[in-house]
């Protein structure tokens, strides 16, 4: 089995984004919404959704040893590899997540994308005010 990372607490999600009317760099951080319950029958509405708004992305609920992993098919139609696509692992019992390691490492951006809008969308988690970045002075600018 590939190595996987335990969301929220082997790998934070902080996502990038602009406050301040696009003003200033800020940093959100997805976080677990308290006494949630993942379900069976949540993920599967969930698929459903996709597979109707998405139908030529191969959306699919598996269920491998004790993950249930919303996951796509790997070719497009015009039969090359997806570059887009990452599993996501769900422990109904332990109520974990998980994503492989390699996902993450090649992909983090995309990875944080796609796992703020599934676990937001299942009402698992939400996007929280991190920080604020530092902003450049004009001169030094490139």
């Amino acid at each position: 089995m590939t190595n996987l990372r335990k969301i929220f607490d082997d790998y934070e999600v902080i996502i990038e984004g602009k406050g301040q009317f696009g003003r200033y760099d800020q940093l959100f951080k997805l976080t677990r919404k308290p006494d949630t319950q993942i379900t069976l029958d949540l993920l599967q509405k969930y698929v459903t959704q996709l597979q109707q708004k998405h139908p030529q992305r191969g959306f699919r609920l598996k269920k491998r040893g004790k993950f249930h992993i919303i996951d796509q098919t790997l070719y497009r139609e015009d039969g090359k590899r997806k570059q887009d696509r990452i599993p996501i692992y769900f422990n109904l019992e332990t109520q974990e997540i998980f994503v492989p390691d390699s996902y993450i490492e090649r992909k983090p951006r995309l990875a944080n994308y796609i796992l703020t809008r599934t676990l937001g969308a299942l009402g698992i988690a939400k996007v929280k005010y991190y920080k604020t970045l530092a902003k450049a002075i004009e001169g030094e600018r490139a």
